[in-house]
Formats: structure tokens, C-alpha cells, sequence
């Protein structure tokens, strides 16, 4: 088992895109105990200097194949397919991403060229700060489909919620 971790962080995560804060953190933990040979971290100031040492993922390394499908896997985890009702009644379509990245839903704005502003959601009690940008005008609503479509690499449920919301408005 150990060594099936070890090829995927030799041969996978290490070539690919981890490009929020969260992903890298984790993957440098994972990589320093895995690699090498640690068994476990006995003090914090272990910890600290590993998360300290994380160097901070950045976008504009990585083709447009890459960040393509980041993009789309992180809609697969992230995105929410809705739609909500104008003053007049008219139902229109909906798309909200909501994550503790404000760096992830920012590249994604101007990665996609979105109108909508990125906004700190009010803070709950024992929860992080998480961050939203809901897209609705057809021009963005658009480009996100056209991307989802050429990329074809949602899946599951995720899949299901796109395609039922895209016939729901004849997008």
C-alpha cells in the first residue's frame, strides 16, 4: 500500500497541478512522512517547519490542458447547479462555487473572464472563512458550460446535477 502512495506522489503529484494552499499543505505533509522514511512527527515545531516550507501553488506554471481539468475537477467537488428567481418571478439559471481558497475561486474569475466579484461569506461559529463568486449571466454561464463540455471530465452525480440543469434551461 505504501508503495502504491509513494508512485502516485513520485509520478503524479508531483507533475501535476495542486493549486490551492490546502492541496499543497497536505501533499508536502504526506510527501516529508512517505518519502522520507518518517514515522510520525514528534513535536509541533516538526509540523511548523514542514507547513512553513510549503511553497505556494502558482497557476501560470501550469498548460491550459492542466488547468482545464483542475478547474473541472474542482467544479466536481465544488460547484452547485441552481438557479434562482428574478423580481419579475422568472426562474434563470444559476451557477455558485463556494470554497476556503479565495485564491482558487479568483483564478477561476479571471482564468474564465467572469463578471462577478469573489465574496467572503459571513463566518460561522467553528467554521472557516469560505469564500463564493454565483455566476449567472448567460455570457459566463456559457463559457463555464462550453469548458465542462470540451474538457468531459465531470463525473458521477456531479455529471448528472450538469446535464439535468443545462435541459432544465436550454443551455
Amino acid at each position: 500500500m505504501l508503495d502504491n502512495i509513494r508512485f502516485l506522489i513520485e509520478n503524479v503529484f508531483s507533475k501535476n497541478p495542486l493549486l490551492t494552499s490546502y492541496q499543497a499543505n497536505r501533499y508536502v505533509i504526506l510527501e516529508a512522512e512517505l518519502l522520507k522514511n518518517k514515522t510520525g512527527l514528534k513535536l509541533v515545531e516538526e509540523f511548523e517547519i514542514i507547513v512553513i516550507n510549503t511553497i505556494e501553488p502558482k497557476f501560470e506554471e501550469y498548460s491550459k490542458f492542466c488547468l482545464d481539468n483542475w478547474i473541472v475537477g474542482f467544479l466536481n467537488g465544488e460547484v452547485s447547479f441552481t438557479s434562482f428567481k428574478t423580481n419579475t418571478s422568472v426562474i434563470k439559471p444559476k451557477v455558485s462555487l463556494e470554497h476556503t481558497s479565495e485564491k482558487a475561486l479568483q483564478f477561476m474569475k479571471i482564468y474564465l473572464e467572469f463578471g462577478p466579484k469573489v465574496h467572503q461569506l459571513k463566518q460561522w461559529l467553528n467554521r472557516k472563512v469560505t469564500y463564493q463568486i454565483d455566476i449567472f449571466s448567460i455570457v459566463d454561464l456559457y463559457k463555464l458550460c462550453q469548458l465542462i463540455d470540451q474538457t468531459d471530465s465531470l463525473q458521477g452525480n456531479k455529471l448528472r446535477q450538469y446535464k439535468a440543469w443545462k435541459n432544465r434551461f436550454n443551455i
